[in-house]
């Protein structure tokens, strides 16, 4: 008989070794469940690693979540420190065989290619790096068909589904 408390559930995982210098207690990782993407935190991982399969168990909190056990999940793991990023949405990349490019807006509504080299990637966001600052406005809709210095118009209410913010 195995008796199990469904209120506070871990999910263990066999970890890599080579990720045991970016684990914290209390950080936490992506997991793919049931088609969603949730945070949840480490909550412990054993110091003894299995020499054979060269991996190390860690144990996430799934507290609360109405899973069964046994259950099974994709989890993301760090591969290096963590750092600060520019994320624009994947729909404002535009995707050539010789660059990857944003088009940005200017404040006299006018569009500039402006080159990017793609990062990681969160749902439907990605890192991006290139000559972008935090507020900058990308277009995500229609980019295609605009040329470098084109004037750009929009409707004020569709706005929001052409024209993203950094962050």
């Amino acid at each position: 008989m195995q008796l199990i408390d469904t209120k506070n559930l871990d999910i263990k995982i066999a970890a890599p070794l080579s990720i045991a210098p970016y684990l914290k207690r209390g950080n936490k990782v992506m997991v793919k469940w049931n088609q969603h993407l949730i945070e949840l935190p480490v909550r412990t991982w054993s110091q003894a690693g299995n020499q054979s399969s060269r991996t190390f168990d860690v144990r996430l909190a799934a507290d609360g979540i109405d899973m069964l056990a046994g259950t099974a999940v994709t989890v993301s793991l760090p591969k290096q420190q963590p750092k600060q990023a520019l994320l624009v949405p994947r729909d404002a990349l535009m995707l050539r065989e010789n660059e990857t490019y944003v088009l940005t807006i200017d404040d006299e509504q006018k569009a500039h290619k402006v080159s990017v080299l793609i990062g990681q990637g969160v749902d439907s966001w990605v890192s991006v790096t290139g000559a972008l600052s935090v507020d900058d406005s990308v277009v995500i809709r229609g980019g295609e068909r605009l040329q470098q210095g084109a004037k750009v118009r929009y409707a004020e209410d569709k706005k929001s589904k052409l024209v993203a913010t950094i962050n």
